[in-house]
């Protein structure tokens, strides 16, 4: 087991215009050939570039662990399409806009989810939550924010459990910091990296802290920023 283990890594990454041909292809180049083909699916360069920086950010991850520079060669696929490379090692990558993010750990399962805080009709999302939710986020100072903060941890819980949108929204109970899906209980973190933006950490093991890491836009292991205990 990894002398963090205990410690959730959530790293993350963000572009402000399309890269360059030059750039592009010193970044393509670090993932597997298979990774590539699937994010050249895309047909939206935001998208494309958004998927890329989330391969490098899950690179990124594994050295942080104390694997190798090739371990995305054995990336698989679940039942329910969700990525894994072994047994002992979990991650998650959710982007909107411009922001990429990646928690990660060696002894707990963990989604992240982060959403661009977008004006919307709350109206418009009733059945996705409880009575109880909706009383909390209507009388909440702020309802936008509020509205985001469950929708990110619902979203963290589904991709934690590993089945997402087969799960519906509305059978994940969220209560302050903790969240309920059927039988299990999940921790919540949310973590501030942009005030336009709203992003969630679900975890189902106690944790001694969250360590948050800017990983710019190249696969190398960067200083810490900040731990949230």
């Amino acid at each position: 087991m990894n002398l963090q283990s205990g410690i959730i890594n959530v790293s993350y990454s963000f572009f402000e215009k399309e890269w360059t041909f030059l750039d592009w292809q010193s970044r393509i180049n670090q993932i597997p050939e298979k990774l590539q083909a699937r994010i050249y699916r895309y047909h939206r360069w935001q998208d494309r570039q958004a998927g890329l920086l989330g391969n490098l950010l899950v690179k990124n991850a594994l050295l942080r662990w104390g694997g190798n520079r090739n371990a995305l060669h054995d990336l698989k696929y679940g039942k329910y399409g969700r990525p894994y490379i072994n047994t002992d090692f979990d991650f998650n990558v959710s982007h909107s806009g411009q922001y990429i993010v990646c928690a990660s750990a060696d002894f707990c399962r963990v989604g992240i989810d982060i959403e661009k805080i977008r004006p919307l009709d709350l109206s418009d999302f009733q059945n996705e939550f409880s009575l109880k939710e909706h009383a909390v986020i209507e009388k909440a100072n702020d309802p936008l924010m509020s509205f985001y903060a469950h929708w990110t941890a619902k979203e963290a819980v589904i991709k934690a459990d590993g089945r997402g949108m087969q799960i519906p929204l509305k059978d994940v109970w969220i209560d302050s910091n903790r969240a309920y899906l059927y039988d299990k209980i999940y921790q919540l973190k949310r973590i501030k990296l942009n005030n336009l933006y709203c992003c969630c950490v679900a975890f189902d093991q106690k944790i001694h802290g969250i360590n948050i890491y800017d990983a710019g836009i190249e696969p190398v292991v960067p200083g810490l920023k900040y731990i949230i205990a």
